[in-house]
């Protein structure tokens, strides 16, 4: 009779002992679920912010190429362009460098969906003398436009030419 209940006893310990391993095993498999999720809706939204910023920046670049008639960011009246179906006019800070102005700075916000882009176009002077102008585009793109957002991801380009 004692017999029995021992093996009873242990039959209860073994389930137990079996059903907290699985658990745990259980346990350890939704962690690393959910880790991975927020690890591709972080690489999501940072994506989203390099699409922002690299349309930012390839907007200016139509923009300030000379070709076909295009402005170049040259004057220090405000310039419209567009971009991503938007007309967008261009703050314009600095001296006309048309003339004997060494420095000129235009930003503008283009919305792409929910995300945007910040853009500074900066023309600066080399040498006077010959007209011969550095073009300097920085696009700072944003997966969310909303500075308060705790899940705004901000990636950047800058182009030389």
């Amino acid at each position: 009779m004692r017999s029995q209940s021992t093996q009873r006893g242990f039959t209860i310990l073994f389930a137990v002992l079996i059903g907290s391993i699985l658990l745990a095993i259980g346990l350890a498999i939704f962690d690393i679920t959910v880790r991975e999720l927020r690890l591709s809706s972080i690489a999501r939204e940072a994506q989203l912010a390099v699409y922002a910023a690299d349309s930012g920046a390839e907007c200016a670049l139509y923009w300030s190429l000379p070709a076909q008639g295009r402005v170049t960011f040259s004057t220090s009246t405000p310039i419209t362009f567009y971009c991503n179906g938007q007309t967008l006019p261009a703050d314009v800070d600095g001296l006309t460098i048309g003339g004997r102005g060494y420095e000129a700075t235009s930003t503008v916000r283009v919305v792409y969906g929910d995300g945007c882009a910040e853009i500074e176009i900066g023309m600066h002077m080399i040498n006077p003398d010959t007209q011969q102008i550095r073009t300097i585009v920085n696009s700072r793109g944003y997966n969310v436009c909303d500075e308060e957002d705790s899940r705004r991801v901000e990636r950047a380009f800058m182009v030389v030419f």
